[in-house]
């Protein structure tokens, strides 16, 4: 965390971090070295703007976990992590209105961010890929530069919403070509549909990570077997391809379609 924006409330305070991810969001408060809360919740009305909301929630979160705790008891500092905090005005514009909430001092930072001081480092890069994907760099001027974390509609690449889109969609080139994977398969059952068609609709429908990330375990079981059973027939497809699939291979090779398609 950049330096201007640290916070020293003393060795014998109570101090709260939350780690503020897509889909959960971790808290945890020490006093003396001593770890008094330690639970996790949902972060299903997470959002990070309005500010104001995005302030209340976060109060609320440290007022049910640690300020109504037996165990817990009065913050005497607050630090956040959180998705969605994707620029530095952003974080200091919601760590001021969660001070003026908690009346205790406060900072906000990207949650990719808390990945350099848990690994004892001042400055570098962190890279995030869960619910979502970000890089977030800390530079040697205590400034945040980021990368990426646009959502996993846009963006997001290696979170896992965005794996099951890339999946998905490579399955259903393929098929509109003639070919066939068990990846197809794997995603029918997960989405409880028929066929191809009808996976786009129900797929493209309901673009949340609740519905997307369904398919995640069916695309790492499909690619386990593909892995067993390696493509002798074309050499592999670089990770860093835009277009690689975990299992359809072939798929993978294909140049994406432009936009819009010709009819």
């Amino acid at each position: 965390m950049p330096a201007s924006r640290e916070v020293d409330p003393g060795a014998d305070a109570l101090v709260v971090g939350l780690d503020v991810g897509g889909t959960k969001t971790a808290v945890r408060a020490e006093r003396a070295d001593t770890v008094v809360v330690d639970t996790t919740v949902p972060s299903a009305e997470w959002t990070a703007e309005p500010v104001a909301e995005a302030a209340a929630w976060l109060h609320r979160i440290v007022q049910e976990t640690v300020t109504d705790d037996g165990a817990g008891g009065t913050p005497a500092a607050i630090a956040v992590g959180a998705q969605g905090c994707d620029d530095e005005q952003h974080c200091v514009e919601l760590g001021e209105a969660l001070a003026r909430l908690s009346g205790v001092p406060t900072v906000v930072t990207n949650d990719a961010a808390l990945l350099l001081p848990a690994a004892g480092l001042a400055r570098g890069v962190g890279v995030i890929a869960g619910t979502g994907s970000i890089a977030v760099a800390v530079t040697a001027g205590d400034g945040l530069m980021f990368a990426g974390g646009w959502g996993w509609v846009l963006g997001d690449e290696g979170s896992a919403p965005a794996l099951v889109r890339e999946g998905t969609r490579a399955v259903l080139r393929l098929h509109d070509s003639g070919g066939s994977d068990p990846l197809l398969t794997e995603l029918l059952q997960a989405f409880h549909v028929p066929d191809p068609p009808r996976l786009a609709r129900a797929v493209n429908d309901d673009p949340s990570v609740q519905n997307w990330v369904r398919g995640t375990v069916p695309l790492f079981r499909a690619a386990a077997r593909v892995r067993s059973s390696p493509v002798t027939s074309s050499p592999p497809v670089p990770v860093h391809s835009p277009n690689w699939c975990c299992s359809c291979t072939d798929a993978a090779r294909t140049p994406a379609p432009s936009w819009p398609p010709a009819r």
